[in-house]
């Protein structure tokens, strides 16, 4: 689908059975008071009335296209919509989730104004729980601007300030931004990635790519999070495997971006930790050999290897020190401990 200079953005939902929520994702998106956008409905092989709802949401908005294909899983859905959209912008949405009011415009000026590839905002996380208890928390832009401020890196002051970012809360997540078009030339998301960490993948691809990155503190998205179904919840090895691709990835940007060997030390413990994390699901069937064995694998990929730093000289804090000594030195098991006591004390979420 050839580029339309009259269609400012373009909205990718995959939907696979989602008819209790999928209604509400769609008005949200029609709610909103920005001209000329396109709203793009991939109905990835749904079992359920997700996409008879959807066809009638298409049949009376002239906004709203819908496709269909064959399931195939969330990232060769969001393939075809890229393929499909023909707006100046992507934006990706969950189709459980929502834009708040006013957003799309919100998006809009900032883009004008900061005249970015990349535009970054908060967004709202609601994790639901089994027994029907809720809990909310906001992040996203945090540390990197303030309420009322707008802030643009060119493409060498992002990783200027790597550190700062990477730890916002906005670095990784595909639903708290949009995108410029043409940054998805020849980039599509990995398909081989089935369980999550996906939207690391493709956000590493696309800030090698961006000439800049704009910041705004409002929350514009609100993301649900519900802990009965969601896969991010579930053990997966696939799981394990996204991370260990993006650590290699992320590597290699930091690399080729001249950044300072302590910003791959610190991605590394956001990666170290993330996987003993999901081995420590109650689903996992995991023993302490099985994860010993999962940490030692991860140890020789090219982004997880820390056979050639020397620590001491690192410019990290000294719990983190402590944290990749003991993974350096294969000290798996008291690892594991300390991050199991960690994860449990924040409340593994």
């Amino acid at each position: 689908m050839k580029y339309n200079s009259d269609i400012k953005m373009s909205i990718i939902v995959p939907v696979y059975n989602s008819e209790n929520y999928i209604t509400t994702c769609i008005n949200s998106l029609l709610n909103q008071n920005l001209d000329n956008f396109e709203i793009i409905l991939v109905d990835d092989g749904s079992t359920d009335n997700s996409r008879r709802i959807c066809e009638r949401y298409s049949e009376k908005n002239d906004e709203v296209i819908l496709v269909t294909k064959e399931n195939g899983g969330l990232c060769s859905a969001r393939n075809l919509g890229i393929d499909t959209a023909r707006g100046e912008y992507l934006l990706f949405i969950d189709n459980d989730d929502r834009l708040e009011n006013g957003a799309l415009e919100i998006i809009w000026k900032a883009i004008t104004e900061l005249k970015c590839d990349i535009l970054r905002f908060n967004r709202k996380r609601v994790q639901i729980f089994e027994d029907g208890k809720e809990k909310e928390d906001i992040y996203g832009c945090i540390g990197v601007c303030s309420k009322g401020e707008k802030v643009v890196f060119s493409h060498d002051d992002f990783f200027a300030n790597y550190r700062k970012v990477r730890t916002s809360g906005c670095f990784s997540g595909i639903w708290n931004g949009v995108f410029k078009r043409e940054l998805f030339d020849n980039l599509r998301f990995d398909t081989s990635i089935t369980a999550g960490g996906e939207d690391w993948l493709m956000n590493l691809d696309l800030y090698g790519k961006c000439k800049s990155v704009g910041f705004i503190p409002d929350v514009l998205y609100t993301y649900y999070r519900r802990m009965s179904h969601s896969v991010s919840t579930t053990f997966q090895d696939n799981r394990i495997f996204a991370i260990e691709k993006s650590a290699n990835k992320e590597k290699i940007l930091i690399e080729e971006n001249n950044c300072s060997v302590d910003e791959l030390l610190h991605s590394d413990i956001v990666y170290i930790s993330q996987i003993i994390k999901i081995m420590m699901h109650p689903d996992s069937g995991l023993d302490t050999k099985d994860k010993v064995e999962i940490l030692s694998k991860a140890s020789k990929e090219p982004g997880l290897n820390l056979d050639n730093f020397d620590l001491r000289r690192a410019r990290i804090s000294f719990f983190e020190k402590i944290y990749l000594s003991l993974y350096k030195n294969k000290r798996y098991i008291f690892l594991i401990k300390i991050s199991e006591a960690i994860l449990k004390f924040r409340g593994n979420s």
